[in-house]
This record gives structure tokens, C-alpha cells and sequence, in this order.
């Protein structure tokens, strides 16, 4: 799974007109202090404890922990309008072979694996999940007067690329509905059945939801939208018509002006069509919502995916025929009920829990990482937000393996990053001097002293010191012992190294550090987010990375020694995202690369124009 968009809107500087972030394997976040650079972290930071934790209203977060306080959701929303929505959203490719998680219990597998036999239709959900490719989420939330709290409010839920569902929660948390669910999206052709998903999945709801165009095009936005037809062509009014849609006063209503508003022999015919339906207004059931249940608000429970009202579904008994084949049509019946709940929670349900599962895998650096006390060892419980002062990548030596050490010393050396140290990882038994075994060195020992020995060792407990072995001397230090840049880059070479999947987000890797550590610390990005399928989200300043980067596009290769496979970096894997402030709030700038390294938009604002007005 490739992230590849992150849209905000109305978050933090963030206006209500909504942002776009292009994603790429590195993707760089540029420009002036307090632009709002950081608010792309922070977003992902707060989506993660939505998701994972529940937590709507954080303060402290578990990958900031007490460094990183978000202050809320009051701080969180735009100019603290409590009035107004934020909104987070995701797009994402699916790669080969990945799935979107099934929403079936074994017995259930096992039920529509028997109607597929009984009928020769397409049954299990994956024939129709294998079909999508790029799914997108988008997660609202806003605070509630009635709770005193925020609360999601509606989700949104594309797939390869129109939209597919919008759940929507009320404000009191009561009721929580689809008000847009798409049965006629591509995904469900089939064209190896006689009979269409769209019209199989038709017949067991009820009627009035059966209208798919309402439903289709959002119903809430048909009915609060002033001219919901505006872009429609005339045959798709037509259906609309032939659907029954009109039967709803406010649908009747906006219907009838926009063909009004139309000057066509077609739309006049088509006028006059409705007209004459005018009197079945109200006879039929009014347009309803899709309720579901066993959810608080929008977010769908991810366990169980899910589930619906029972009143949107059509009675047994009116579609099962007195025919004689009772038994048979039930449980025909009750297994596209199954089909069509199991195939929509893996669409809605399983899309987020994809989502939850790749914010879990976040990782994040602050912009100040903190030099370790002396003889550090790591805590029992572990803590991700220690990542955040970079604590956590001087634990995580003590059970590195000899392979992670030598691969970080590998880069720490200097034919990478030349920093002048070597990780001197030692593990060793500590022996008390009260401790019986000892005394067994103060004489001679026989082979049965050496044997209790070894087993008296062997039972004390291993411990590990971390020192730095200096490469003029070989000397062993200490991180307080020598210069700070150290401590501030040695925790991202860490996590760039061990941290395989997800994202790793950093606030201002070249702090403290040489220019040509700098343009190394691209190759390191380079090297690892394209090997492991990850994000390397960097918000920075420097320049030197930056052209570091462009040359690797230019020569095709992200490597700096013949030890490491080549990694062809293209144009498509870098981002680069230029945040500026504005008085309608934060926006960002995606400036294109050509294949030859070189910029195809200007920097905004003379952005990095200081070198050469100092020069020249």
C-alpha cells in the first residue's frame, strides 16, 4: 500500500480551502519559519490517535509524549472556529496483491461460498475488492455543543477515484447514517453474471433506498445543495425521473428549476414529464437515510465492520415467493443480506482499517533530539515517544543485532556520513564481589570449580554498555564527550535504518550538522525509503540535501559505494512541498522536477535567492 495524497482543511494554519500534499517516497517539506511546515506531521501525529487510540481531544500523544503537546481539538481547528469541521483525508494505491480487509467469519465464508454453488452467481466479496486499485479516506471531525466534545462527523470513502459512500453522524451522536452510497460504482460490474451486483444488491433493500442515482450522488448534498442537477446532462436527468427521486418534495423542486433553467426541445419535454408525476409527490415512501448501528459516530467499528439497520432491508416475506421454493429463495435471500454487508464494510470499514494500520506505523523525530545520560539503559515498557527526543534510538542499540550495528556503522564511517565515530556496542556479566563464584578464582580450580564456573556465570544476566569508538584514536567515548551534531544525526540514521516500513517524520534532520553530512543524509533517505516501501517525510531547510537529491535524479543512482546495490531515484519518488502563509491560511506548493534534476517551477518568494545576493 502506497500513500499517495494527504489533503487537510481547516487544521491548524490550514483554511477552509483545502490542501493538497503530494506524497513520494521522500517527500520535503520547505519553507519559511512558522509558514506551517510542521502541521503536515502534527496532522498524521493526530490522526494517529484518533484511529489507534480513540483519542479526538489529545494534549499529549504517544509518539510526542510530553515534548509534543498538541493543546486539543480547540487548538487543532482553524482560528479555533468551533463551528467549522477539520478535515483529514488519505489516498492511497494498492499494491499487487494486497487486499482490503474481508469482513467474514469462517461460517459466513462458508454460506456464500454454497450460494455461489447453488446459483452460479458470484457470491464471495474478494471477486469485487480485487478490482480496487486506489481507495482514498476522508475523516471530518468537529466539536459538539450538545457533548462538550469533538466527534467525527462524517467519513468519505472513494474508490479508484469517485467517490463510493459518506457515512454521517449527528451532532447529539444519536444517529449515525449513510447519506451517499454508490451500489452503481464500477467496482461492482461483473460481467460474468447474467444479473448485475448492482441489481442483486438492489432487491434486498428496500425500495426507497433502492434508488441508487440519489444515493449515488450523495442524498445530503441533493438535498442541501442549491442546484444539485447543475452538472448533469440531460439523460442523466432522465433517469433520475424514471428512478422516482422526484417523489421527495425538495427533489421535485430542485429537479423542476434546473430543467426550467434549461433551453432545450429535450429539457422541456423532460419538464413537462415531471410535471405530470406531480401528483404522486407523497404517495410514495419518503427518501430515507441508510441507518447503521453499533457505531458512536462516522468511524466505522473496525472489528466488526458494518452493520445496518434492519429496517433497510426488505421483508423475507415480500421477496421470497410462495412458489414451493421457500427454503431455497431464503437463503438466496439471506446471502446476498450477507454479501452486500460484508462487501461494503471491507469498502468503508476495511479502507480505514488500512489507514489505522499505516498511521500505527509512524515514526517521529523532533527538531531537537537530546544527547543520552551516561550508562543509559533502555526502559522495560516501551515508549515510541521517546523517538521524539531521540532517547529511543540509543536504547534501541542494546538489542540491536551485530548485523543493524554494522549496517549503521557502515554509514556512520567514512565513506558515508564521515562522522568521525563508530557505534562500540560491548556485552558483558557483571560478578559481585560477595558473589561465591569468586572465591573460586582465589585457588587453584579442579574441572568440577571450572564447571560451577561457567554455570555461575552463565546464570548472571547480560548487560550492554554503548560507547563511541573515535576513528583518529580509538579512543572510547562518550556522546557527552564530543561535539552535539552527532547526537542530533545519530538518531535519524537509527530509524532511517531500523525502522522497515511506514513513516518515519522528521522535523529538521541537518541541525547542528556539516553541509556534507547534509547532502549524505540524502543518500541515506534515498537508500532506505526506496528499499523498504516507505515515506521519508522531512521537514527542513537545507539546501545541501535538497541538490544532493536532484543529483541522484540526474545520475539515476542513490547510492554513494559499490557495497549497496544501485537504487534508481526518479523524478516520482521526491516531493518537494513549498509551504507559505497566507491570509486565507497555510498552503502548499508541490515544485516539479524533470527527469534532469532540475526544477520546472520557480521557488516562491526567492526562496534560496540569499546565496547568490551575498555573492553577486
Amino acid at each position: 500500500m502506497r500513500p499517495t495524497r494527504l489533503q487537510l482543511r481547516n487544521f491548524k494554519g490550514i483554511g477552509a480551502h483545502a490542501q493538497p500534499i503530494d506524497l513520494a517516497p521522500i517527500t520535503l517539506l520547505f519553507g519559511p519559519n512558522s509558514a506551517g511546515k510542521s502541521t503536515v506531521l502534527q496532522a498524521l501525529i493526530y490522526l494517529r490517535e484518533v484511529l489507534v487510540h480513540g483519542n479526538y481531544d489529545p494534549d499529549t500523544t504517544t509518539l510526542g509524549g510530553n515534548w509534543l503537546d498538541l493543546g486539543g481539538f480547540r487548538n487543532l481547528v482553524h482560528q479555533r472556529k468551533l463551528d467549522e469541521a477539520m478535515t483529514i483525508a488519505v489516498a492511497f494505491a494498492l499494491e499487487s496483491g494486497e487486499d482490503l480487509p474481508a469482513y467474514l467469519t469462517d461460517h459466513e465464508r462458508q454460506e456464500l461460498e454454497q450460494a455461489a454453488l447453488d446459483t452460479g452467481a458470484a457470491f464471495l466479496p474478494d471477486e469485487w475488492l480485487d478490482a480496487v486499485s486506489e481507495f482514498s479516506v476522508a475523516i471530518s471531525l468537529r466539536w459538539s455543543e450538545f457533548l462538550n466534545a469533538p466527534f467525527c462527523e462524517t467519513l468519505d470513502v472513494s474508490l479508484n477515484g469517485r467517490r463510493f459512500a459518506r457515512l454521517t453522524c449527528t451532532t447529539d451522536q444519536k444517529q449515525v447514517y449513510f447519506d451517499a452510497l454508490d451500489l452503481s460504482h464500477p467496482v461492482f460490474a461483473n460481467d460474468s453474471d447474467d444479473e448485475s451486483l448492482q441489481e442483486r444488491l438492489a432487491q434486498v433493500f428496500q425500495p426507497s433506498l433502492g434508488e441508487r442515482e440519489a444515493y449515488g450522488a450523495g442524498l445530503g448534498e441533493l438535498l442541501n445543495e442549491q442546484q444539485p442537477y447543475a452538472n448533469r446532462s440531460l439523460d442523466e436527468l432522465a433517469e433520475l425521473i424514471e428512478s422516482g427521486v422526484h417523489r421527495n418534495r425538495k427533489l421535485f423542486d430542485k429537479l423542476h428549476a434546473e430543467l426550467r433553467s434549461r433551453p432545450s426541445r429535450r429539457a422541456a419535454e423532460l419538464r413537462q414529464r415531471l410535471e405530470s408525476e406531480a401528483g404522486n409527490l407523497g404517495k410514495d415512501k419518503e427518501l430515507v437515510y441508510i441507518g447503521v448501528q453499533d457505531q458512536p459516530d462516522a468511524l466505522p467499528n473496525l472489528t466488526k465492520g458494518i452493520r445496518f439497520d434492519e429496517a433497510v432491508w426488505v421483508d423475507k416475506t415480500d421477496w421470497v415467493a410462495g412458489d414451493g421454493a421457500e427454503t431455497a429463495a431464503e437463503f438466496v435471500f439471506s446471502s446476498t443480506k450477507l454479501l452486500a454487508e460484508s462487501l461494503i464494510s471491507s469498502l468503508v470499514a476495511g479502507g480505514v482499517s488500512l489507514l489505522k494500520d499505516w498511521v500505527d506505523d509512524v515514526f517521529y523525530i523532533g527538531p531537537i533530539r537530546d544527547l543520552p545520560p551516561r550508562n543509559l539503559q533502555p526502559q522495560i515498557t516501551p515508549d515510541r515517544s521517546r523517538w521524539a527526543k531521540g532517547l529511543a534510538a540509543w536504547e534501541s542499540i542494546h538489542t540491536a543485532s551485530d548485523t543493524v550495528v554494522s549496517e549503521i556503522n557502515y554509514w556512520l564511517s567514512e565513506r558515508c556520513l564521515k562522522t568521525g565515530y563508530q557505534l562500540d556496542v560491548q556485552r558483558y556479566r557483571e560478578l559481585a564481589v560477595n558473589e561465591a563464584a569468586l572465591t573460586l578464582l582465589d585457588r587453584e580450580m579442579d574441572m568440577d570449580d571450572q564447571l560451577l564456573l561457567k554455570e555461575a556465570i552463565a546464570k548472571l544476566p547480560i548487560r550492554t554498555r554503548v560507547a563511541l569508538l573515535e576513528d583518529e584514536t580509538g579512543l572510547s567515548v562518550m556522546p557527552q564527550d564530543i561535539g552535539v551534531g552527532f547526537s542530533q544525526v545519530f538518531p535519524v540514521v537509527v530509524l532511517a535504518i531500523k525502522q522497515r516500513t511506514g513513516v518515519i517524520a522528521i522535523e529538521q534532520p541537518e541541525l547542528h550538522i556539516h553541509p556534507a553530512v547534509q547532502v549524505e543524509l540524502a543518500d541515506l533517505f534515498a537508500r532506505y525509503a526506496l528499499q523498504h516501501n516507505k515515506l521519508m517525510l522531512i521537514e527542513t531547510h537545507s539546501e545541501h540535501l535538497l541538490l544532493r537529491l536532484l543529483r541522484r535524479i540526474r545520475t539515476s543512482q542513490a547510492t554513494v559505494s559499490d557495497a549497496l546495490p544501485e537504487q534508481a531515484l526518479t523524478k516520482e519518488d521526491v516531493s518537494v512541498q513549498y509551504v507559505q502563509p497566507s491570509p486565507e491560511g497555510t498552503s502548499f506548493t508541490r515544485l516539479r522536477i524533470d527527469s534532469d534534476g532540475d526544477f520546472v517551477d520557480e521557488w516562491p518568494n526567492g526562496f534560496f535567492d540569499e546565496r547568490d545576493e551575498e555573492l553577486f
